[in-house]
């Protein structure tokens, strides 16, 4: 799991990881929490890794912007590589050692464009009892026409559904 869920600690997160995570996740901690599971669990061959990157945050967590410049590409999969304790990663929301190209929070013309340019073969987006965008703005329709995977984030809806929001206050 990720801050952004609130608290969270270690044996909560890995009892719902869902193998997909991000570099900016806990300042790369999910990665290395999954690392360190899989490693423990010897299941390393029987995941499917989707990771992904570009989201920039200082050392207090704070973000700072993003980037998608071809070196810090290289740098961020390194570090991801790393510290996951494998050699490759399955699903890459962009470029290097991958063996699908997936993207994030696309719009339908967006989602054209690129498979036109490459085989995009996944679109993450929000989608929850509470965010069901995806089902009337065209995102799904598109996906399945271009035969382009669907991974869904926050189907908790981002805290909403855990029992953790006790009241409206």
């Amino acid at each position: 799991m990720s801050n952004f869920y609130g608290a969270y600690s270690d044996e909560q997160s890995i009892t719902v990881l869902n193998r997909d995570t991000a570099d900016c996740y806990c300042l790369g901690g999910d990665e290395r929490l999954l690392g360190e599971f899989s490693a423990r669990e010897g299941k390393c061959d029987n995941l499917f890794l989707c990771i992904k990157f570009g989201i920039l945050r200082n050392e207090a967590g704070d973000f700072t912007g993003s980037n998608g410049k071809p070196e810090y590409v290289r740098e961020a999969c390194e570090a991801s590589l790393k510290r996951l304790g494998v050699d490759t990663i399955d699903l890459h929301y962009m470029h290097r050692k991958i063996r699908y190209i997936g993207l994030p929070e696309m719009t339908t013309d967006e989602l054209r464009r690129a498979h036109k340019v490459n085989l995009i073969t996944a679109v993450q987006v929000e989608y929850s009892p509470l965010t069901l965008n995806i089902e009337t703005d065209g995102v799904l329709a598109t996906s399945r026409e271009l035969s382009v995977s669907i991974v869904w984030y926050s189907p908790l809806g981002r805290e909403c559904l855990t029992g953790a929001i006790k009241s409206s206050e």
